[in-house]
């Protein structure tokens, strides 16, 4: 029987030293879109509570589109000074043996106003929430969805670089990856819109970039809440609810989290799952 503090082989290959994991909490101690010394500081006290893996919070691929204010940004190759930030940043976070995770964001529609005031999004549908904190968006042309593609590729690369053990690619909380899954913020026609299967393109393409960046023995995870859509139309409210589950895809295999998923959400979530073979 598992205890809590025996170590955990991922898929991947990736050995944690136990099984206490710290989940993604955006930070905002960025300088200037760039880990310093704050993040440093925050990870090691983390690391040094013997965790066995800490996620990191948004690292956001398009300084444009960004969580808040604060958050790291990698939206391209990094230069000397960021992939030295990266590294130490890293360090840091394993600094008491654990391994550390980045995740990877775009906010899309849910870029604050003061940041953004016309964000991209797949469609130009505003977030209904009082107190205007958000802009009008405005609908990706086919060009912008494939360059933001390539940054998840790109950031995936920086942070296999930077010495980090795998990427998270957040699919959650109504940011760009769950707005292009959603009905409700995907009113497309094209091939990104309309169908389950069309509406998860984005993120099969994303997972695909990222995953071809993060060969074993790193992990790739993708985060999705289910309350972002994905299967609005094919379960029942009560099945959604508040939920949210960590989809490990690291070389694509069934496992026992995709088993309850096919379970509870039969031809919705095999849709979704074809299509992320299909662009692998």
């Amino acid at each position: 029987m598992s205890r809590i503090l025996d170590s955990l082989t991922l898929a991947s290959g990736l050995m944690l030293p136990n099984r206490l994991a710290k989940t993604a909490m955006t930070e905002g101690l960025a300088e200037n879109g760039r880990p310093g010394l704050e993040l440093q500081t925050v990870y090691r006290r983390w690391a040094a509570s013997g965790v066995g893996l800490l996620i990191s919070g948004n690292v956001m691929i398009d300084r444009d589109h960004l969580e808040r204010p604060g958050n790291v940004v990698i939206d391209r190759m990094p230069d000397a000074d960021m992939r030295t930030r990266l590294e130490q940043w890293a360090e840091a976070a394993k600094s008491s043996g654990g391994k550390v995770i980045m995740q990877l964001s775009h906010a899309g529609r849910q870029t604050p106003a003061r940041v953004n005031k016309h964000p991209k999004a797949p469609s130009a549908v505003r977030v209904d929430l009082p107190g205007w904190q958000f802009g009008d968006p405005i609908a990706l042309t086919e060009d912008e969805i494939h360059a933001i593609i390539d940054r998840f590729g790109v950031a995936a690369t920086a942070a296999r670089e930077g010495g980090f053990d795998g990427v998270q690619v957040h699919a959650a909380h109504g940011y760009l990856i769950s707005q292009f899954l959603s009905p409700k913020t995907n009113r497309r026609n094209d091939r990104w819109g309309g169908s389950l299967e069309n509406r998860a393109t984005a993120t099969a393409l994303v997972t695909s970039a990222a995953y071809h960046h993060t060969r074993n023995p790193m992990y790739l995870g993708l985060v999705a809440f289910l309350l972002a859509w994905a299967v609005y139309l094919a379960v029942p409210w009560t099945l959604i609810g508040p939920l949210a589950f960590v989809l490990f895809i690291t070389r694509f295999q069934i496992i026992p989290e995709e088993r309850v998923l096919l379970q509870k959400f039969g031809d919705a979530y095999k849709a979704y799952q074809r299509q992320v073979r299909r662009w692998i």
